[in-house]
């Protein structure tokens, strides 16, 4: 899990989130998290760094992750950060994570007013994340199949 407390603004820096909605946990699947690991190992960030800045203290921008992002797809067809949300809360749905749980994992503040007094109860969201792992690690998927923990470990060391 992934705990989000805080958004970011280019121009104000570290800002709160819109709603009380915006501090959550969000899923990271044990293959997300073997991705995640490597990219911290490669880029030596640790403690208070920035994992996703340009550098371990200057944040990402937008411009500068479709920049990089179009260089390394080269498809023509932009992937923006915007629509990896979509398609990660499609994908929820799709491995079958109630509805009321992927908005609380997405930060969305609407919904049924039921959903407000919604909680997750002990052992769910690892239930969900073994779930996510499972749909994203799956045979077949209709989505590219990202290389499980396992795969990652076995190429490290042949």
């Amino acid at each position: 899990m992934i705990s989000v407390e805080h958004g970011w603004d280019d121009v104000e820096g570290e800002i709160l989130p819109k709603s009380k909605a915006g501090v959550r946990f969000a899923l990271l699947p044990e293959t997300l998290r073997a991705i995640l690991a490597e990219h911290i190992e490669r880029t030596g960030r640790s403690g208070a760094d920035l994992i996703f800045g340009r550098t371990a203290t200057e944040p990402f921008t937008p411009s500068h992750v479709r920049k990089t992002a179009n260089k390394a797809w080269a498809t023509g067809e932009p992937v923006t950060l915007h629509r990896l949300r979509h398609a990660s809360r499609s994908f929820m749905g799709d491995a079958g994570i109630p509805e009321e749980r992927c908005d609380r994992y997405m930060g969305h503040s609407s919904g049924k007013v039921g959903r407000r007094y919604s909680h997750a109860l002990r052992g769910q969201r690892i239930e969900d994340a073994k779930r996510f792992e499972g749909y994203l690690s799956r045979e077949g998927a209709e989505v590219v199949t990202l290389p499980t923990a396992r795969q990652l470990r076995d190429s490290e060391h042949p």
